[in-house]
């Protein structure tokens, strides 16, 4: 408590400031600064005529509860590149992803436990291929001859050549109707997005608009049969191209790369930098709601962070690295009306469970944004169908 001095020339006053806050740069340091919320900032003014003066504040957080700044909220958003062996099949090599191919179904079945637990629509971005439980094409060096694929593979072969014509049970690989069916009868209700149909790579100068459309379309087909309706795509290794075609082909939103000043370095040199980048957990880009580019018809909803998984020079960076960055996303987020973009395989928790682990260290942040109303959990279709309808 200060001492209020005495004496003839002495008097007080008492100033009171109504304020917002929800930034980090609130005066209140024992408030949490990304709740939203309505601060009283009492500072008590006593001054000693003509050489003192003694300032005490006071700062009187309101309830959460009783601001909402519906409009003002960030949005998280997760995507799956869900691909089994397909993943592979222009470097398949069994004995290198076998313990990550045999343990993705588990993991998958582990990660709809998580997001039940905390209620996070996902978008499931799948191969085609996946949605099936056998083929029964005439197969020899090419399969579905029904689809193009433009390109071959590194040793010659047509694309489709690694598909082994059989079923589920056989080569579980290759197949996976049984993880759609899990995944839609999962809550809460998650999205499935397109992965093309057998993982092809878009930006080959082989890969043409013919191409593309024959791609799209049998993934179309056979979703129809399960009665999913495609409405968000993937590219395959984040390789973008011909984006320009994909609202005529039925979608209306696509995950793009992660807008950095790195980007566009060479490979080599850009892995370098981003792992510099998690060192140093530097904050992920996140991107405004009102200000996501539209490209004929689909929206670009950009990544903001890859959860890298534990392999390589990785394996040395301690998990909490990528949780904390991941938290600094958010905040971000949270603290700017945007979106925080967060991506990963479900085949790297197959092979490292230890992946899910940092998730859920994630998705605790994440519901406790949302139980404050300072974030939305939101599919990539969702935000795509905001920023179409123009609600924000």
């Amino acid at each position: 408590m200060l001492p209020v001095p005495s004496g003839p020339r002495c008097f007080s006053s008492v100033i009171i400031w109504l304020a917002t806050s929800g930034c980090e740069g609130s005066p209140c340091k024992s408030i949490n600064p990304h709740i939203p919320h309505i601060s009283l900032i009492i500072r008590v003014k006593i001054s000693i005529e003509p050489c003192f003066t003694f300032t005490y504040r006071i700062c009187v957080p309101s309830f959460p509860a009783m601001v909402q700044f519906a409009s003002m909220a960030g949005t998280f958003v997760l995507s799956l590149d869900t691909e089994l062996g397909w993943g592979t099949v222009d470097k398949y090599n069994p004995s290198k992803y076998l313990r990550h191919l045999e343990g993705t179904r588990d993991a998958i079945s582990r990660l709809l436990g998580l997001f039940a637990t905390y209620e996070i629509p996902v978008t499931w971005a799948m191969v085609g291929h996946l949605f099936l439980n056998e083929c029964d094409h005439t197969h020899g060096m090419d399969s579905h001859p029904d689809v193009e694929t433009g390109r071959k593979l590194s040793n010659g072969l047509p694309w489709h050549s690694a598909d082994p014509g059989t079923n589920r049970i056989t080569d579980p690989f290759w197949y996976g109707d049984d993880i759609l069916k899990m995944i839609l009868e999962a809550k809460p209700r998650h999205e499935i997005g397109c992965h093309t149909f057998s993982h092809l790579p878009f930006d080959h100068p082989d890969v043409d608009a013919t191409t593309v459309a024959s791609q799209l379309s049998k993934c179309h087909q056979v979703a129809s049969v399960a009665n999913v309706k495609l409405r968000s795509f993937v590219f395959p290794r984040n390789r973008i191209r011909h984006e320009d075609l994909l609202g005529e082909n039925g979608f209306i939103s696509y995950r793009g790369i992660q807008e950095n000043w790195y980007a566009k370095l060479p490979l080599h040199l850009r892995r370098a930098v981003s792992l510099g980048d998690r060192i140093l957990c530097l904050t992920p880009t996140v991107y405004p709601r009102n200000k996501l580019h539209i490209r004929n018809g689909a929206v670009n909803i950009p990544a903001s962070m890859y959860l890298m998984p534990p392999d390589g020079v990785r394996k040395f960076l301690p998990g909490s690295f990528r949780v904390r960055q991941a938290e600094k996303g958010l905040v971000k987020a949270v603290n700017s009306d945007a979106i925080f973009h967060l991506w990963f395989h479900p085949w790297n928790a197959g092979g490292t469970p230890i992946i899910e682990d940092w998730l859920e260290r994630i998705l605790e942040k994440v519901s406790n944004f949302r139980t404050n109303n300072a974030l939305r959990t939101m599919t990539m279709e969702q935000v795509a169908d905001e920023r179409l309808e123009g609600a924000f």
